[in-house]
């Protein structure tokens, strides 16, 4: 479809001229610009019937998927149901969640401390390499 309306000359001599000028009359005859409009018009037309068929047949083949989850939204009235919450459980969760994070941050502190003593250990090793190396 693309290279038929490139094909075509247009009234103020566009890209038709760049093909040459009677390029395409050579090889479609005289009549070309009549011939090229009206397969430029249904290759349109059956373009936009192709996609219009393939976008129905895409949503008949994905009926059943949908990117909405099907379970139902928690109401209010749900939340405060059976599963009631008392201030002493929230804060013994609050509690547990503070000791897991000390817990980790006390590894962390711990590991950064034994990269310390390696880097300080390599260090010292450089230096009496060096000085080694400047006494001979």
């Amino acid at each position: 479809m693309i290279l038929v309306i490139l094909m075509q000359r247009p009234k103020q001599e566009g890209l038709g001229a760049a093909f040459g000028g009677g390029m395409t009359n050579q090889m479609f005859g005289a009549h070309t610009t009549n011939v090229l409009e009206k397969l430029t018009f249904k290759l349109a037309i059956l373009f936009i019937v192709f996609c219009f068929a393939r976008s129905i047949l895409l949503a008949k083949q994905n009926q059943g998927i949908t990117l909405i989850s099907e379970q139902p939204i928690a109401t209010e009235d749900a939340a405060i149901g059976t599963d009631e919450i008392t201030e002493d459980q929230v804060e013994n969760m609050v509690e547990e969640i503070k000791t897991k994070l000390n817990e980790e941050a006390q590894k962390q502190q711990k590991q950064a401390e034994e990269v310390l003593e390696e880097a300080k250990q390599d260090s010292a090793d450089a230096i009496e390499s060096a000085k080694s190396e400047v006494a001979k």
